[in-house]
C-alpha cells in the first residue's frame, strides 16, 4: 500500500468537490439574485422574475457541467 498515493487521491477527491461546492453556490446566488428582483406589480414581478430565473438557470447550469465534465 502506498500511503503517499492515497493521501494524494483524497486531495484531489476533496479540491474537486470544493470546486463543484463553489459552483453550485453560485448558481445557487445568480437564481436567488434574480428570484428577488422585483417589479411594479405582483403580477409583472412573478412574470420577470421567472423569465430571468430560467434565462439563467440554463446558462449557468450549462456552464456548470460543462466545468464539472473538464475537471
Amino acid at each position: 500500500m502506498n500511503p503517499g498515493k492515497d493521501n494524494e487521491e483524497i486531495t484531489i477527491g476533496l479540491l474537486v468537490m470544493i470546486e463543484y461546492t463553489e459552483v453550485c453556490n453560485w448558481v445557487r446566488y445568480k437564481l436567488l439574485g434574480f428570484r428577488e428582483q422585483g417589479a411594479g406589480s405582483r403580477e409583472q414581478g412573478r412574470g420577470k422574475r421567472e423569465e430571468g430565473k430560467n434565462t439563467v438557470y440554463l446558462i449557468v447550469m450549462k456552464n456548470s457541467v460543462a466545468f464539472i465534465n473538464e475537471m
